[in-house]
């Protein structure tokens, strides 16, 4: 859930975080956006079953790294966490 998600990140930084955009309890643009406001740096991947232009446009506004519809091409999921955790790893060596 976002809910669980948000609690985990008290405790954990990781380096990609993948959301569902429909989470249960709160979307996954919302989590996204919390996220955000403390984890700036981390590369957020939002994957969803219901694409469109305008839920891709949204993610992406809202500061996710990048978005992958479902079902998932897995060759495709590894490329995009690869490329993701470079794009957090240059952010903190910049940052430093």
């Amino acid at each position: 859930t976002g809910t669980a998600c948000l609690e985990y990140l008290t405790f954990e930084t990781p380096d990609v975080i993948i959301l569902d955009y429909r989470l249960p309890d709160i979307s996954g643009i919302e989590v996204l956006h919390k996220i955000r406001e403390t984890l700036s740096h981390v590369a957020v991947i939002i994957m969803t079953a219901y694409s469109s232009v305008d839920t891709a446009v949204d993610a992406l506004k809202q500061g996710a790294h990048d978005y992958l519809t479902k079902p998932l091409d897995f060759e495709k999921l590894k490329i995009t966490i690869e490329r993701s955790m470079e794009h957090t790893r240059l952010k903190a060596e910049n940052r430093y």
